[in-house]
């Protein structure tokens, strides 16, 4: 929780340039980004607050493992339990977040006569929003409230666990083959000539399976020094 509070923080700070913002999402030429608020005590987190999402999508992998993968792979919860379980947690606080987004874009909209930094907001991108689809290789731009972009790919996270939890993912070496496939499409992504609009849904596999391997390490180190424990008593 703590790890958590650290990379929302980094998110927040490294949107705080946002504010200065010109229409095409471009700072202005006089942007001096050393006059942000105590940029001295906390540089790292204005320039480097994205990788923050990246640990969003490995504590994810971490902890899902650590929770659902046995007793998924066990049939002791199935996809609509485990989908109720993860999406209450999220979906409630995302659309109270899309619609005060949603007033907020009308109202600066009716002062300046264009949107806040996000300009496609329409009936469309507001569709894909509200069922947490918009990262899904839909959304031509980033539109309404746009951080909820990793939600979006935290879905199809879920969803590609359990069903791959159902088959098994059992031990270290099945979730290394797992990353390492994920790895393999992502740079396949990155290397063709028009790329999917999916780059940051293959990278959040790619991070999320890093913390399903970081699990499986964790437990290998835990036994370990409990097997060492239990010589010496």
């Amino acid at each position: 929780d703590i790890s958590r509070a650290v990379a929302a923080t980094c998110v927040v700070l490294q949107h705080y340039q946002h504010f200065y913002f010109l229409p095409g999402k471009t700072l202005p030429v006089d942007f001096v980004r050393n006059q942000q608020p105590f940029y001295e005590i906390i540089k790292p987190f204005y320039l480097f607050g994205t990788v923050a999402v990246q640990f969003f999508f490995v504590l994810s992998g971490f902890i899902f493992f650590y929770m659902y993968n046995k007793i998924t792979y066990e049939k002791k919860i199935n996809l609509r339990n485990f989908f109720i379980l993860r999406v209450s947690r999220l979906y409630p606080l995302h659309l109270l977040t899309l619609f005060f987004v949603l007033i907020l874009q009308i109202f600066y909209f009716n002062l300046n006569g264009e949107y806040f930094v996000n300009s496609i907001n329409d009936f469309k991108h507001f569709i894909y929003h509200f069922f947490l689809i918009q990262q899904w290789g839909l959304a031509e731009a980033d539109a309404f409230n746009a951080p909820s972009w990793s939600i979006s790919v935290e879905i199809l996270l879920y969803i590609g666990f359990f069903l791959l939890a159902s088959f098994g993912i059992k031990n270290l070496t099945s979730a290394l083959f797992v990353l390492i496939t994920s790895v393999l499409v992502l740079v396949i992504n990155n290397s063709v000539a028009y790329q999917l609009s999916l780059g940051t849904v293959f990278l959040g596999f790619v991070c999320f399976y890093i913390g399903g391997v970081t699990y499986f390490i964790f437990q290998i180190i835990k036994d370990f020094i409990l097997k060492k424990k239990l010589q010496i008593l």
